[in-house]
């Protein structure tokens, strides 16, 4: 794996407590499963500012690449407007970001879209409750 890796985990966002806590949740199990990336989590509601906060943050730290991935079901219009308009993407997925000298590619990834793991736990949801 490399080293070089920045993952952003992006999130609608809730002013809820126990939502926020959850991604945090998220975020600690895909880290440690990718311990050598660095895995961070940002939300859509707190706006552009704090998603580019996120984005730089420890840029210096020989980050060569930052994919984004947003945590949604299928794509809406904050998955195909919204949040390419607050990466400054244009019709591509992919932007080469100018910092400290260097080139950092920025990579927009998929939703999660519909997936026989994410069946799996709807079909474990259902069974949950079948007998109340």
């Amino acid at each position: 794996m490399k080293k070089n890796v920045k993952v952003i985990l992006l999130g609608h966002g809730s002013s809820l407590p126990y939502a926020q806590e959850n991604f945090k949740k998220l975020k600690e199990l895909i880290a440690s499963d990718y311990s050598t990336y660095d895995i961070d989590f940002a939300f859509m509601i707190d706006g552009k500012e704090a998603l580019n906060k996120k984005i730089y943050s420890n840029l210096g730290k020989n980050i060569e690449k930052i994919i984004v991935i947003p945590v949604f079901l299928s794509h809406g219009v904050h998955t195909k407007e919204d949040i390419p308009k607050m990466l400054g993407l244009e019709s591509e997925n992919l932007k080469n970001i100018n910092f400290q000298g260097k080139t950092i590619k920025l990579i927009y990834a998929e939703t999660l879209g519909i997936d026989s793991r994410i069946v799996e736990i709807v079909k474990d949801r259902i069974q949950a409750v079948i007998d109340l």
